[in-house]
């Protein structure tokens, strides 16, 4: 399968509505998201990563930074027709060459259970003595 992975920093709303689309195929979107709201998640990542085939937005990743020292990948998802293509892998290892090239001491993630292989796959490992933890506002919309 031909697909390109591309950076992007400050996207029109063509590419906007692309990423949504993943990011509701991940079933991350919800009635408080908005296009405004997609633009700034984008801007404000330290990298944003996308594979494009045949000019369609197909997986998205991105890494959020102190920009010096550690970075956490989030909102990796592949639409799901594009899935176990190799395209994960591809963005996963443009996003961990991209950080180690700045020297970056260690890079962290929060694993869905159904991608655990593929991240152990690339060298990352479970923190046995660490417990992933998140506090949500109530979602509220219109």
């Amino acid at each position: 399968m031909n697909f390109s992975i591309k950076t992007i920093k400050n996207p029109d709303l063509k590419i906007l509505r692309q990423i949504k689309e993943i990011y509701k195929d991940a079933g991350w979107w919800d009635n408080t998201d908005n296009i405004n709201r997609l633009a700034k998640i984008v801007k404000g990542s330290h990298i944003f990563v996308v594979a494009v085939h045949k000019n369609k937005i197909v997986a998205m990743a991105r890494a959020i930074s102190d920009k010096v020292n550690d970075a956490y990948i989030q909102d990796f998802a592949v639409l799901k027709e594009f899935r176990n293509k190799g395209i994960g892998t591809e963005i996963l290892n443009f996003i961990k060459d991209f950080l180690i090239k700045k020297e970056f001491k260690w890079i962290g993630l929060i694993s869905e259970k159904k991608a655990v292989s593929l991240y152990k796959r690339h060298g990352f490992k479970i923190f046995k003595e660490k417990t992933p933890m998140i506090y949500e506002f109530k979602k509220t919309g219109k």
